[in-house]
């Protein structure tokens, strides 16, 4: 049924894409991302993130290399060794 630009999809589900936004300064507060949510191995990989406000946010793997301060070092952590999102071949 379509919906808002809040709600694109209409069924309640508010995540954000962040293309051609600032992440740094949301709403005037720094936003910090508080939890890895769901890792996706399509082309771009794009990992699902909810921020400490509560935002749910989808990024790729270039949009989160340009904003890497927002992430933890133990969420990097994380990316590295639940998700292997790194790998060496």
């Amino acid at each position: 049924m379509g919906g808002s630009r809040d709600d694109p999809g209409g069924d309640g589900d508010h995540r954000v894409s962040l293309v051609g936004m600032s992440m740094r300064v949301v709403g005037g507060m720094t936003m910090i991302i508080a939890r890895i949510l769901a890792v996706y191995r399509t082309s771009p990989v794009m990992i699902v993130v909810e921020a400490d406000e509560g935002s749910i946010l989808e990024l790729s793997l270039r949009e989160l290399s340009e904003v890497y301060e927002l992430l933890p070092p133990l969420l990097w952590q994380e990316l590295l060794d639940r998700y292997h999102v790194f790998q060496v071949r």
